[in-house]
């Protein structure tokens, strides 16, 4: 048989059109680019980064960047600056041309930074759980680099994952040995905590040192320093939290008092009223976004994500419209809104439509996380007394698998339903990680899911060896009492929405009151011509939206989770509409 040669040509590697623009702009630019990675230390803020780019590239991309930016700003602002006969359209023109060519170049450059400190607060985060997962395999005889593995493939720990890749990369694409490859990653690494840690766990396994004495004694300072930093973020929060109570409630008292009073005077009228308008219906409810996202920031990061509420709650959404619309037709506050006759009936009517419009809305996505989170609060505890028994009965001379089976039979709260589905399937001869992995699908604690796939590995690997598993159940136990420690100081600071609710709606309705009896008896109401009901609706409506966004303020202080504050915004929408009837009903002027 005559084998033809193949008339095709090797394939060259294909160069991306990014790879390509920057040959271009960097044979332009090389020198300024130079300058500019020298100048600002790109080197050493890319590798800390873990950004694998070459300096010199990255400051290429940030000039042709912001010359782009320069052509694009040019062309949008000076016309902006020459034709517009408008001061404001000219002033915006000139902050486009000058603005924003300077801010990309700065952000731009800032970049790396960023990235790096990100790196490092991740990595900080998830490190006592890395020093905890390298103590039990090391005393299960498991090397570093199968520990790596493990860790590599483990979605658990996202920033453990990445660096256990980055060493990984080093040993198999540049041919390191592992305990080089570790060196050279800490030694990049931004987080000093981590450098010290990993270059002393390099250097105990060099020198012949007792690893597992290492291990432990630094496992049990980085579990102090998360203890630590645990109180401070719990006294960040709690700042946070008094923060939003003087702006959402005493600043915001403030300003309702100053509206309410301009608003009627003579003085103030359409101005005032649509001043307020702007600071209660995008102001406050800003505020409230600003806390929730900044609550988040601070509070510890897992990968457990609840998106069952929110799709509950999209799911709520038409049926809570068809209720407000019913509610106002059925209550007449339709009819009134429609020929403009409001009063104090129709204000009711029309507050007690838009509460049933929040609980409507909030019911759904409550009933589905108090559903998926029920019996999570002491699941941590639960875990720790699991291990701790499970290393009791290990020393019987069971197996592992045997031994969890056995201790079926014991009761471990909501904890139970887990150890019966990991049960279930390791009686039928499946394996055990494959059992914990089942069993875990429907857990949403990421504690939970964190030391129980611990536990897989260090039976699976190292055995499940006696005292591995107590080291497991010491580490169990202290991260339990960290997680217990947060969520008990922050427990207080759920009820400061509440508290600012009801003085907001009682307070403002009062001074209402007060001012339009005042107006009346020195006759200054007649010739204003304002409509009274028509402002009180207004501050009403305001109130009862805050307050639903108090209650989910609430939730993301008591959890973490803003899902976790429907419950509060159904409870706090009840309580401002009950607070704000009350109020209305005595109220003999408006």
């Amino acid at each position: 048989m005559i084998f033809k040669r193949s008339k095709k040509k090797p394939k060259e590697d294909e160069v991306s059109l990014l790879d390509k623009l920057d040959m271009i702009m960097h044979r332009k630019f090389g020198g300024l680019a130079r300058s500019l990675a020298e100048a600002f230390e790109l080197k050493r803020a890319l590798k800390a980064a873990g950004m694998t780019v070459n300096p010199e590239i990255y400051a290429t991309r940030v000039i042709y960047i912001t010359l782009i930016v320069v052509i694009a700003s040019i062309a949008v602002g000076v016309p902006l600056i020459i034709t517009s006969t408008v001061m404001m359209l000219k002033l915006m023109g000139v902050v486009i041309v000058i603005l924003m060519p300077a801010l990309t170049f700065g952000v731009m450059l800032i970049l790396p930074s960023n990235m790096a400190s990100s790196r490092s607060k991740a990595i900080e985060e998830e490190l006592p759980f890395l020093a905890a997962y390298l103590t039990t395999m090391a005393r299960g005889g498991v090397t570093p680099y199968e520990s790596l593995i493990r860790l590599s493939e483990m979605g658990l720990f996202p920033a453990i994952r990445r660096e256990a890749r980055l060493i990984l990369r080093d040993v198999r694409i540049f041919g390191l040995d592992p305990l080089t490859a570790i060196e050279r990653n800490a030694e990049a690494h931004p987080n000093q905590t981590y450098k010290d840690f990993m270059l002393g766990y390099v250097s105990t396994i060099r020198t012949g040192g007792d690893i597992l004495h290492y291990l432990e004694v630094k496992t049990s300072g980085l579990f102090d320093i998360r203890a630590t930093t645990i109180k401070n973020i719990a006294d960040r929060v709690s700042t946070i939290t008094e923060i939003y109570i003087a702006l959402g409630v005493v600043m915001a008292l403030s300003f309702y008092i100053f509206f309410s009073i301009s608003t009627i005077m003579p003085i103030g009228g359409v101005e005032a009223l649509a001043n307020f308008t702007l600071f209660a219906f995008l102001g406050l409810p800003g505020i409230s976004l600003l806390i929730m996202w900044m609550i988040h920031t601070f509070q510890p990061k897992t990968i457990v994500k609840l998106n069952e509420p929110i799709k509950a709650l999209t799911l709520s959404i038409p049926l809570a419209f068809i209720t407000l619309l019913a509610a106002l037709y059925f209550t007449g506050g339709l009819k009134s809104l429609l020929i403009g006759a409001i009063d104090k009936g129709a204000i009711l009517s029309i507050c007690f439509s838009l509460t049933l419009f929040f609980i409507v809305l909030s019911i759904p996505p409550a009933i589905v996380y108090t559903s998926i989170m029920s019996g999570s609060k002491r699941l941590p505890n639960y875990v720790a007394d699991f291990l701790r028994d499970l290393a009791e009965v290990r020393k019987t001379g069971l197996s592992p698998e045997k031994c969890i089976i056995s201790l079926g039979k014991r009761d471990y709260g909501s904890l139970s339903k887990v150890i019966e589905g990991i049960i279930t399937p390791l009686s039928w001869g499946l394996p055990l990680k494959r059992a914990v992995s089942s069993a875990l699908r429907k857990v949403k604690d990421w504690f939970t899911i964190a030391i129980l796939t611990f536990l897989t590995d260090v039976i699976d690997v190292g055995g499940g060896g006696v005292h591995t598993l107590e080291a497991l159940a010491r580490f169990s136990s202290l991260l339990a009492g960290i997680e217990r420690e947060l969520k008990m100081r922050l427990r207080p600071y759920i009820f400061m929405p509440y508290f600012g609710a009801i003085l907001t709606t009682v307070a403002t309705l009062l001074v209402i009151n007060f001012t339009v009896s005042t107006l009346e008896v020195t006759g200054f109401l007649e010739r204003t011509g304002i409509s009274i009901p028509f402002i009180v609706l207004l501050f009403s409506v305001s109130i009862m939206i805050n307050a639903w966004l108090s209650g989910l303020v609430a939730g993301k202080i008591e959890s973490g989770f803003t899902a976790a504050g429907f419950k509060h915004a159904v409870a706090l929408s009840s309580i401002s509409y009950i607070a704000l009837t009350v109020t209305l009903m005595g109220a003999t002027a408006i």
